[in-house]
């Protein structure tokens, strides 16, 4: 079975043209409406097509193995099938645009108020969005909105499926957008407020009243502070003697630079913990955490070499107490 020759579309088609197709024949095949003998078999035909075509998953396997065994579960319900789509069809979602946001590490962390450029799709001018230049009255429904499905042994009431409810029909396209209702894109700049917090990846959703707007947030790094969830990391060098004899020097943070007190004796890899200076979030307060490294000079004058060498000879091996547990494992 070709689910295209089948609903009579094309491999190009739309999925609206592919909806209007499987109403059109739905309809026409329904048990309920035609009584030929062969009715109901080209009902699950046009069902099964549907099944295939309607889903993108599923019609893109079908379009790369041209088969229908990959992608046809041939034990689903057609009539379930039938009433599912119609549902679906009624809870139609709003048109959504992506749009990606680059902004600061502070501005992530802090929130800020950001102007973002869209590009939106306005309606036709002419036919205000029908796609219609003149309607009548709709034939499945006779200009009603409603019909009646019979599900032995109730009949169920619903909008109707050709006009959605509304009870009209298009008769004659409209010219000027050839029938879609659509009209001119038009640039717009929203007022957005990105929330403090947000992390490099996340989607923020903004609902317009006919589209939602869907916001890829970029983070770019910082030159120095490092996240881990609401935790913030910074590495700091020190020298030997700031390591031996403690220090208070500068560091970064969110809000700007601040002291940091070393205290005498940090082991290089030690970690300080700043309560409560990392990210606030909306769940957790978290850290600022200092990873110190003690830097070794790579060039040494001939008084730092000679006092060294005068150190190395009266310095106690057993206060390194690493060095001495080392070589006891040797």
């Amino acid at each position: 079975m070709n689910p295209y020759e089948v609903l009579g579309v094309t491999k190009d088609a739309t999925q609206q043209e592919i909806k209007k197709a499987y109403k059109k024949l739905s309809l026409e095949y329904h048990p309920d409406r035609n009584k030929d003998a062969s009715a109901t078999e080209k009902f699950k035909q046009v069902a099964e097509a549907f099944d295939i075509l309607g889903d993108e998953k599923k019609r893109k396997n079908y379009d790369q193995f041209g088969t229908t065994k990959k992608v046809v579960n041939h034990d689903f319900d057609h009539s379930d099938l039938f009433s599912r789509f119609f549902n679906q069809n009624q809870r139609q979602q709003k048109p959504s645009i992506r749009v990606q946001l680059e902004i600061s590490f502070e501005e992530s962390v802090l929130g800020c108020k950001k102007d973002v450029k869209i590009s939106r799709q306005t309606q036709c001018r002419t036919c205000k969005g029908t796609g219609a230049k003149e309607f009548e009255s709709c034939k499945r429904c006779d200009g009603k909105g409603k019909i009646n499905i019979n599900q032995h042994p109730w009949v169920i009431q619903m909008d109707c499926d050709l006009c959605d409810g509304s009870g009209k029909d298009v008769k004659i396209s409209c010219s000027d957008c050839n029938g879609n209702g659509n009209g001119e894109r038009k640039e717009e700049t929203l007022a957005v407020n990105i929330p403090a917090g947000v992390e490099n990846g996340m989607t923020l959703k903004l609902s317009l009243e006919k589209e939602v707007v869907l916001l890829n947030i970029l983070v770019r790094s910082h030159s120095l502070l490092e996240r881990h969830g609401a935790d913030l990391y910074v590495v700091v060098p020190i020298t030997y003697t700031q390591a031996v004899f403690g220090d208070t020097i500068e560091i970064p943070s969110i809000g700007g630079k601040i002291n940091l007190k070393v205290p005498a004796g940090i082991q290089s890899g030690g970690k300080l913990r700043l309560q409560n200076m990392g990210i606030k979030t909306q769940f957790e307060q978290g850290h600022l955490y200092a990873i110190v490294q003690i830097e070794t000079p790579s060039e040494l004058s001939n008084e730092h070499k000679a006092l060294l060498e005068k150190l190395s000879k009266i310095e106690k091996k057993s206060n390194y107490v690493n060095v001495k547990s080392f070589k006891d494992k040797l």
